[in-house]
């Protein structure tokens, strides 16, 4: 999980990315490492990321080709109302 929203002891500024490890329900703050806001991720990165993470433990999840089902609601368009 990348945070920027609050400081960390030890850490030179608020950028930071908390790691844990999906098999335990523990807590993950104490996996905390400094990213620094001149090498903080643009999404790409992370989607990039997440891509790479799950292609490494795919073979270990439980489900991994079960999707969640898409959300079934009206869309709404809330800058034209008349829509």
């Amino acid at each position: 999980r990348y945070d920027n929203n609050h400081p960390w002891r030890g850490h030179l500024d608020d950028h930071h990315v908390h790691r844990g490890d999906w098999r335990d329900d523990g807590d993950d703050s104490g996996h905390v490492e400094w990213v620094g806001a001149d090498r903080w991720p643009t999404l790409g990165d992370v989607v990039r990321e997440v891509m790479d993470w799950y292609y490494a433990n795919r073979d270990q999840l439980p489900n991994p080709d079960i999707y969640a089902t898409p959300l079934e609601r009206e869309p709404r368009t809330r800058w034209n109302p008349n829509a």
